[in-house]
């Protein structure tokens, strides 16, 4: 294999398949970047998403994870994305009806949409028409 010396003054290996000295980081570099940019920018901006959720639904929010990883049933879009109930009732004695959409997993979840409603029935329905 040929080989040149490199700027720190060590040989490089050629490679015969690329035409190119060096050990191939640049090259995967290069490739890194040429993926995130064929990312479109709507699924970039996406996991910027402002969560109107209060500690204590986030609490239950994490919660009904750890069930969904111990096997716990959960509601799905045709993405496989999951729809999370909570309800929550705050010191003034309202409940608080949210369906929180995550588009990762349990163990990596991505908060990528909260719905709000204004009653049970109404978080029911919407579960019935667009939950799996």
């Amino acid at each position: 294999m040929a080989t040149k010396k490199g700027a720190g003054g060590k040989q490089q290996p050629y490679d015969k398949k690329t035409g190119r000295y060096g050990n191939g980081d640049a090259a995967k570099r290069e490739e890194l970047r040429r993926i995130y940019d064929s990312v479109p920018e709507i699924d970039r901006a996406a996991k910027k998403v402002k969560v109107s959720l209060t500690k204590k639904e986030f609490a239950v929010f994490y919660q009904k994870l750890g069930e969904i990883k111990r096997g716990g049933y959960v509601d799905r879009n045709e993405k496989g994305e999951m729809y999370i109930p909570l309800e929550e009732q705050d010191e003034k004695g309202d409940i608080h009806h949210k369906i929180v959409l995550n588009g990762g997993n349990y163990v990596n979840p991505k908060i990528k949409r909260v719905f709000e409603f204004e009653n049970g029935t109404a978080m029911q329905d919407f579960l019935l028409k667009w939950g799996n």
